[in-house]
């Protein structure tokens, strides 16, 4: 996923992190710049790709290693949601309702 015109307070880096219990968030700020103003001081990233993964064991280690692999994986885009997407979920919340027995 790509989010443009991204603002922050500090410079980011690189590679930012996020875990949150089983799931990660990835994201890559890219051409980032510094706009000075009366204010203060921000910077701006042109683009962040973004990729949620499961948090691993050493998920950080990994990616710093392997960072042009993963900034790759979090530029292919999404799939578009179809209506037979739509069709399936209903379908597998239905089975899942069902063999669940709630």
């Amino acid at each position: 996923m790509q989010t443009r015109n991204v603002y922050y307070a500090e410079r980011p880096d690189d590679v930012i992190i996020t875990a949150n219990g089983e799931s990660a968030l990835i994201e890559f700020p890219v051409d980032v710049t510094e706009i000075v103003s009366d204010e203060g001081t921000q910077y701006k990233a042109k683009v962040v790709y973004s990729l949620k993964t499961r948090n691993t064991p050493n998920l950080t280690g990994r990616v710093l290693e392997h960072k042009d692999v993963w900034l790759a994986a979090a530029k292919v885009p999404e799939p578009q949601k179809t209506e037979l997407s739509d069709v399936v979920e209903a379908i597998n919340a239905l089975t899942e309702l069902v063999i669940g027995g709630e």
